[in-house]
């Protein structure tokens, strides 16, 4: 052994393996840009009791991150915690769009993932991602609040 040479086998790499650049490439994981800046913040009352608030941050003139939650406030005639309550939400943390819903016990559904985001080529495609499917996802909250409040009780 040459002068500093350790009594340990070395582990060399096999230089005859061609290597799978994407093995140890961890996955996208969307964060909304420093540069995004607050949108829209304000609560949709939709029935005695029960609300959807809407929050979205935006870039360049779109959406790129947004969470509407229907909670039912204390006022809610069956809700018997003294606080506001979740019902149900969408929003887009974890490098998805997904909806929860919430029950009475606040135990949730598995959630329902509209878009994975991780699988984005791009922080760009990400944003465009999201920006498509606000409307989509406002409508369902809009369309389906006393269904999920139905879930909620039961």
């Amino acid at each position: 052994m040459g002068e500093g040479a350790s009594e340990k086998s070395r582990r060399l790499v096999d230089m005859g393996q061609k290597a799978d650049l994407n093995a140890d490439s961890a996955p996208f994981v969307y964060m909304p840009s420093v540069d995004a800046v607050d949108g829209v913040d304000y609560p949709v009352l939709l029935g005695d009791g029960c609300m959807l608030s809407i929050r979205t941050r935006e870039l360049d003139n779109r959406i790129v991150d947004f969470a509407l939650n229907q909670y039912v406030t204390r006022d809610y005639p069956a809700n018997y915690s003294n606080q506001n309550q979740d019902v149900a939400r969408i929003d887009c943390c974890h490098s998805r769009i997904h909806r929860h819903q919430f029950h009475r016990d606040r135990a949730q559904s598995p959630q329902e993932v509209i878009a994975d985001l991780s699988q984005s080529p791009s922080q760009l495609e990400a944003e465009l991602t999201i920006h498509s499917h606000y409307d989509e996802c406002y409508l369902l909250m809009i369309d389906n609040w006393e269904l999920y409040l139905e879930r909620l009780e039961k």
